[in-house]
C-alpha cells in the first residue's frame, strides 16, 4: 500500500474519528439532557417528588428542563399541601372519633344517671339503645336483653287490660314517623314479669341528614303519682262533699281578705252565691253588728290576719244578709297556713244561732223566772234583794203574799185549776204593781214583791189594791183569796233578813184571819157544784142524810151525834167533784176502768175535808 494511500486512509480515518468524536460530542450534548429529563420524570413518577433536572442551558433543552422543574415544584407543593391537609383531616377524624367515643361514653353515663327511662327505636320499633333506668323500670338486667328487640311487642300496650296491639296502631311510632312525636300521661308499660305500671312518656323523632330514622323515648313510673293524684282527688272530693254537707256556713279568703270559697249554707245565710262573692272583700259579704248596740262588729278576718290567731265572735252578734234578714250567729275564724307557716288566708265557720239562742234565752229565762207564772223565781228574788239593799233605795219595802186554799183548790178542782189560780194571781199582780216593782214567785203558793223607794203608806195602798183586785177575779167556782203582809226597811242599819221575816209573819197573821173563811166557802161551793153538775145528786144526798138520821135515832144516838152523822151524810160524796160529769151521768153500764175512777171519790173527799179545819173531823167518816 502506497504511502499516499496510507496517508489518505489515515487522514480519512482521522477525519472519521473526528467526525465520530464530533458526533458523539454533539450527541452527548443533545441526549444527556434528555436522559436527565427522562430519569427525573421516572423518579418523579416513582414518587420521588424532590428530584429535579440539573440543566443550566439557554437553549431549548434548558427551557424544557426549567419548565419541568417548575412543574415538579408545583406538583410537589400541591402534593405536600394535600398531604398536610390529609394529615390534618386524618388527625381531625381521629380526634373526632376519639371525642365521639368519649361523648358516647359520656352520653351513656348521662343516660345511665338519668332517673327517667330512656331508649331509642328505629322506625320498626326495634331498640337501638337503652339506659340503666329503663332496664330497671322494665325489670331487665342486661342491655342485650332489649337491644335489637321490638320494644312495642315487649313494652307497649294499647290499654291496661289488653295484649300488645299491632305496630300500625302504636301512636308512639306513628308520631315519630310523622315528625310529630307523642306525649301521654295516661298509659301503661309492661315489665319483664308481665306486670304493668302507669307511665308518662315523651317520644321524639331521630334524624340523620334530615331524614327520620327512628325516635327517642323517655318515660317514668308514675304509679305512685297517679295514686297520690287519686288520693288528692278523693280528699278534694271528700272536702267538697264535707263542705257542701256540713250544717255550718263556711267561707275562706285569701291573704288579702277576699272571698275565695263559700259553701251552700254560707250562701243561704249571707244571701250571696259563690260566683258573685268570689274576689269581693269579706266585710262586704259578711255584714255583722252587735244586737244590743247596733254597732258594726270588728272584721274577724282582719283580726286573724293581723294577730295570726283563732278568733271567735262576741255574743249577741247579728248577721245581716243581702236580702235584709237579721240572723243571730256564732262563729270562729282561723288562719290558713302554708307548709312553711305563712298565712295564706282565713277560714270562717259560722252557724245560724237562732234556735240555739232561743233555747239559751229560754234557759236563761227559766233560770231567773218561774216556768208557770212567768214571774221571777226565788233565785232571782234573793239576788235582787241583795242588789237593792242599798241606801239609795230606802225606804225599801218587802211584801209577802200567799194564796189561800191552793191545796184545797187542787184537791177539789184539780191541779189544772190550781195552776190557773196561780196564773190569775200572777197576772193580777203585774197589773197592780208599778214598772219598777219586782214581782216573783217564791214557790208553791207564795209570792213576793220588792218595792224600792216605797214607804209604809204607799205599801199599804198597794196591799189594799191587791186585795180588792183579787176579790174581783172570777175563776169559775174557785174563791180567790190572798194573805198579804209587808215590812219596810227605813234605816241602813236594819238587817234585811229581819225585814223579810217580819213581812212573812204579817202575811201568816193575815192568812189565819182570812184562810179559814175561804176554805169554808170553798166547801159550800163544791157541794153546790156537785148538785148542779150531776143529775139527782142533791136528791141522793138528801135521802142518804135522812136515812142516816133515822137509823141513828133508832139506834139511840144523842142529838149531837145525830147532827154529826147528818153532816157526814151530806159530805160523803164531796169527792165526786173530781169525777167527770159524763161518767156519773152515763146511762149505760160502766166499764171496769170507769168504775175504778168513780170508786176513788171517797179518797178525794177525804183529802178535801182534812184541809179545812171545821170539816177535818168528817174526813175519816167520808173515807
Amino acid at each position: 500500500m502506497s504511502e499516499s494511500l496510507k496517508d489518505s486512509l489515515l487522514i480519512g480515518l482521522v477525519g472519521l474519528l473526528f467526525s465520530i468524536l464530533m458526533f458523539m460530542i454533539v450527541t452527548r450534548n443533545l441526549f444527556e439532557p434528555m436522559e436527565e429529563i427522562l430519569q427525573a420524570n421516572e423518579s418523579f413518577s416513582a414518587g420521588d417528588l424532590t428530584r429535579r433536572v440539573k440543566i443550566h442551558r439557554q437553549d431549548e433543552l434548558g427551557k424544557i428542563g426549567e419548565s419541568y422543574n417548575k412543574m415538579a415544584d408545583r406538583i410537589y407543593s400541591l402534593v405536600h399541601n394535600l398531604e398536610e391537609k390529609v394529615q390534618e383531616r386524618t388527625e381531625e377524624i381521629l380526634n373526632a372519633n376519639h371525642e365521639l367515643e368519649e361523648n358516647k361514653d359520656r352520653l351513656q353515663l348521662i343516660l345511665n344517671s338519668a332517673a327517667e327511662g330512656i331508649y331509642g327505636m328505629d322506625l320498626e320499633g326495634n331498640c337501638t339503645f337503652i339506659n340503666r333506668s329503663a332496664l330497671c323500670l322494665l325489670g331487665y338486667e342486661d342491655y342485650d336483653e332489649l337491644l335489637g328487640r321490638n320494644m312495642h311487642d315487649l313494652v307497649h300496650h294499647s290499654s291496661r287490660d289488653s295484649l300488645p296491639m299491632s305496630q300500625e296502631g302504636c301512636s308512639m311510632l306513628i308520631g315519630m314517623k310523622n315528625d310529630q312525636g307523642t306525649h301521654s300521661s295516661d298509659d301503661v308499660f309492661w315489665r319483664k314479669n308481665n306486670t304493668s305500671f302507669d307511665v308518662e312518656y315523651f317520644s321524639y323523632p331521630q334524624r340523620i341528614e334530615g331524614k327520620i330514622v327512628g325516635g327517642v323515648v323517655t318515660f317514668m313510673d308514675i304509679t305512685e303519682r297517679k295514686k297520690l293524684q287519686q288520693d288528692i282527688y278523693s280528699e278534694k272530693e271528700q272536702f267538697r262533699t264535707t263542705l257542701l254537707s256540713v250544717g255550718d256556713g263556711v267561707i275562706s279568703t285569701d291573704s288579702k281578705g277576699r272571698v275565695q270559697i263559700m259553701n251552700q249554707v254560707a250562701e243561704r245565710l249571707t244571701g250571696w252565691n259563690n260566683d258573685e262573692a268570689m274576689g269581693l272583700p269579706f266585710e262586704r259579704v259578711f255584714h255583722i253588728y252587735n244586737e244590743h248596740t247596733g254597732e258594726l262588729c270588728e272584721n274577724p278576718v282582719e283580726r286573724v290576719l293581723e294577730n295570726a290567731e283563732i278568733v271567735e265572735l262576741a255574743n249577741h252578734t247579728i248577721l245581716q244578709s243581702r236580702d235584709g234578714r237579721r240572723i243571730p250567729i256564732e262563729d270562729s275564724a282561723a288562719p290558713i297556713r302554708s307548709k312553711d307557716g305563712r298565712i295564706t288566708g282565713v277560714v270562717i265557720v259560722f252557724r245560724d244561732f237562732s234556735d240555739k239562742k232561743e233555747k239559751m234565752d229560754e234557759i236563761e229565762y227559766l233560770s231567773y223566772h218561774d216556768y208557770l207564772t212567768g214571774l221571777y223565781n226565788r233565785r232571782y228574788m234573793e239576788d235582787s234583794i241583795k242588789r237593792l239593799d242599798t241606801q239609795r233605795n230606802l225606804p225599801f219595802t218587802i211584801m209577802s203574799i200567799d194564796v189561800n186554799g191552793l191545796k184545797l183548790t187542787n184537791d177539789a178542782f184539780g191541779h189544772k185549776m190550781g195552776d190557773r189560780l196561780l196564773k190569775s194571781v200572777a197576772d193580777m199582780l203585774k197589773r197592780v204593781c208599778r214598772d219598777d216593782d219586782i214581782i216573783g214567785r217564791m214557790g208553791g203558793d207564795e209570792f213576793m214583791i220588792l218595792l224600792p223607794k216605797t214607804d209604809k203608806i204607799h205599801a199599804e195602798k198597794i196591799k189594799k189594791r191587791i186585795e180588792d183586785t183579787a176579790r174581783g177575779i172570777k175563776l169559775e167556782s174557785v174563791v180567790v183569796s190572798l194573805a198579804v203582809g209587808f215590812s219596810t226597811k227605813e234605816s241602813p242599819d236594819t238587817d234585811i233578813r229581819s225585814v223579810m221575816k217580819m213581812a212573812d209573819n204579817k202575811m201568816y197573821k193575815d192568812k189565819l184571819k182570812y184562810g179559814k173563811l175561804m176554805r169554808s166557802q170553798t166547801i159550800e161551793i163544791v157541794l153546790k157544784n156537785i148538785n148542779h153538775k150531776y143529775d139527782n145528786e142533791q136528791i141522793h144526798t138528801e135521802r142518804v142524810s135522812q136515812y142516816s138520821v133515822a137509823i141513828a135515832r133508832e139506834m139511840g144516838f144523842s142529838e149531837g151525834e145525830i147532827e154529826r152523822i147528818k153532816t157526814a151524810a151530806v159530805l160523803h160524796d164531796i169527792g165526786k167533784i173530781m169525777v167527770p160529769p159524763e161518767l156519773l151521768n152515763k146511762p149505760g153500764r160502766l166499764t171496769r176502768d170507769e168504775f175504778e175512777t168513780i170508786k176513788k171519790h171517797p179518797e178525794t173527799g177525804y183529802q178535801i175535808l182534812k184541809s179545812v179545819d171545821e170539816y177535818a173531823s168528817f174526813a175519816s167518816d167520808v173515807l
